[in-house]
């Protein structure tokens, strides 16, 4: 069940999404669950694309916790079965979002380049 996502500025400024919500993951093969709970933004920017949660086996006990900012990286770390984290555990970085061309007007990644190029075509498409 994915959270809610709001695109801001559409009309007037500069445009940007807004994500707020839980997000609801669940295993069938191993019962394992994940529950994320995106911040909203809030004034100044308090809160913008944060989120955090926690990974629990079939029984519900606590076994990881992620967080991070979804537009940038994603954390993990092992934690005790109420959501403390373990202690002299340092978390895992487990994705970081490559840097987007500098100057580019609509923020576009490399691989957003790379589709729309044309590069490589050497006829026209049918």
């Amino acid at each position: 069940v994915p959270p809610n996502a709001m695109v801001n500025n559409i009309v007037i400024g500069r445009t940007w999404v807004d994500v707020s919500g839980t997000l609801y993951l669940h295993c069938a093969t191993t019962g394992c669950t994940c529950t994320l709970e995106f911040t909203p933004c809030g004034w100044f920017s308090y809160g913008r694309y944060e989120y955090a949660g926690f990974i629990c086996d079939k029984d519900g006990n606590k076994k990881i916790k992620i967080s991070g900012k979804w537009n940038e990286y994603c954390d993990m770390v092992k934690c005790e079965a109420d959501g403390t984290p373990v202690p002299d555990v340092e978390p895992t970085r487990l994705w970081t979002c490559t840097e987007k061309p500098a100057g580019d007007y609509y923020s576009f990644t490399h691989y957003a380049h790379k589709l729309n190029s044309s590069k490589g075509i050497r006829t026209p498409l049918p």
